[in-house]
């Protein structure tokens, strides 16, 4: 997703970053400051987190799918052949 496309999806749901990770700080071992970063790190595709993704998936309905870059190799290189 482009930046521009997780804007619009979080203002459309009505969420923002801070109180997604606010809302899942007493699921997860994870700091306030840390789960801040994965989220972004997740929706903007730099990173790639699979039980933070279903999380989000179950609690705001937000579905992400993970990136190619992120795919193991050998899926990556049955694609490339």
């Amino acid at each position: 997703m482009t930046a521009k496309e997780v804007k619009i999806l979080l203002i459309k749901k009505g969420l923002n970053i801070s109180d997604m990770a606010r809302d899942l700080e007493p699921e997860t071992e994870a700091t306030f400051k840390s789960l801040q970063t994965m989220i972004a790190d997740l929706l903007y595709g730099r990173r790639w987190f699979p039980s933070l993704a279903a999380k989000l998936e179950e609690k705001y309905d937000i579905r992400i799918e993970q990136p190619k870059q992120f795919k193991p190799i050998k899926e990556q290189l049955k694609q490339a052949a």
